[in-house]
């Protein structure tokens, strides 16, 4: 059997990001970023000056501000299936370009529009699902804020604690997004957030993406600060109609309840997750879970910083196909890159 896969990847490239690098705000997710603070610059830059457009004379808090990225990734396969079905050896370039604008009216009300286009070259490989979408709207959400509570309406991106339920999808070409709510709480202790979503199903043609009606995500996820120490504690409900395992097709309702800690300190760091999940897939009773780990030391020299690390995980399977329950566990929709740059492995059935 050949090596199972050779991936070479050429990682985010960000025109703004690259302007932006020195200074407060710039993020992968570029709805979190802030730029208010640059009405204090009496003398602005171009690209400052594209990053916030006062529309008044008066009031610091009303603002449009606009941005992009384009990102180029080559990734090459060989034996990408380790030998279980017909595979073919073969690179592929992969394009995406982003654009966006983040209109702030005031304090309360915020509306955010994000335009993207994910393009392939693939040489020996056919094109998979998520390799191309010539355009489409990638986010448009109105944001409607009082206090400590923001309620957040249309197509948004949207991560879950570690990413391995609910992730952007960083890793393929085109990033995830769902259709709906999501009501977040915040304060100094807590952040709160309730949400209810259908993931956008992602489609070649332009301006033709639609939330898929046939999977409904719902959730509640609760994030407590205890200094070192931080803590998750969630619950998701995934209602799916023919979902399929194995060769099985059936309608799938699934809860997971899931808790992590993690935190830094003394140049340690460390992650752990538990997840269990409960439910019914057709006639069978739904008995899952996995536990994940990532513990770290990051040593202080003058000049570098390395880091040791240390990362084991676990995810049931199923034993017994002739019993009436489901073991597999249901990664939702996981960030593929949680394992591997390749992006080919998904947190089910596994122990490493």
């Amino acid at each position: 059997m050949k090596p199972g896969l050779m991936p070479l990847a050429l990682l985010l490239v960000s025109t703004a990001g690259i302007a932006q690098e020195t200074e407060p705000g710039f993020n992968s997710n570029r709805w979190q970023e802030n730029y208010q603070y640059l009405a204090k610059h009496t003398r602005r830059s171009s690209y400052e000056s594209l990053k916030y457009l006062p529309l008044t004379a008066d009031r610091e808090d009303v603002y449009l501000s606009l941005g992009g990225n384009f990102r180029e990734r080559f990734n090459s396969y060989d034996n990408d299936l380790f030998g279980l079905k017909t595979h073919a050896n073969g690179q592929q370039f992969l394009h995406r370009f982003l654009l966006h604008a983040d209109l702030h009216v005031t304090e309360h009300l915020r509306a955010f529009v994000q335009l993207g286009s994910y393009l392939s070259n693939n040489l020996g490989l056919q094109q998979g699902p998520l390799d191309n979408d010539s355009a489409d709207l990638q986010q448009g959400f109105i944001d409607l804020h009082f206090q400590a509570l923001t309620a957040r309406v249309g197509r948004q991106e949207f991560a879950l604690g570690s990413s391995r339920l609910i992730s952007v999808r960083e890793g393929q070409n085109a990033r995830r997004a769902f259709d709906g709510v999501r009501l977040s709480l915040k304060n100094d202790y807590l952040d709160l957030d309730a949400f209810g979503f259908e993931e956008v199903a992602i489609t070649p043609a332009s301006f033709d993406d639609r939330g898929n009606t046939q999977e409904k995500l719902w959730g509640l996820n609760s994030k407590w600060s205890f200094k070192p120490t931080d803590a998750e504690i969630y619950y998701i409900g995934l209602q799916r109609k023919e979902a399929h395992y194995q060769n099985t097709i059936a309608d799938e309702s699934r809860h997971s309840f899931g808790s992590r800690v993690f935190g830094k300190r003394f140049g340690w760091d460390w992650n752990f997750e538990g997840i269990y999940q409960i439910g019914s897939f057709g006639p069978l009773t739904i008995n899952a879970w996995t536990a994940a780990s990532n513990t770290g030391y990051t040593f202080a020299t003058p000049s570098w910083r390395p880091r040791l690390g240390l990362s084991a995980n676990i995810a049931s399977g199923d034993r017994n196909a002739k019993d009436r329950q489901l073991n597999t566990f249901n990664p939702l929709y996981p960030n593929l890159s949680y394992f591997e740059e390749a992006a080919i492995l998904a947190p089910q059935n596994f122990l490493m």
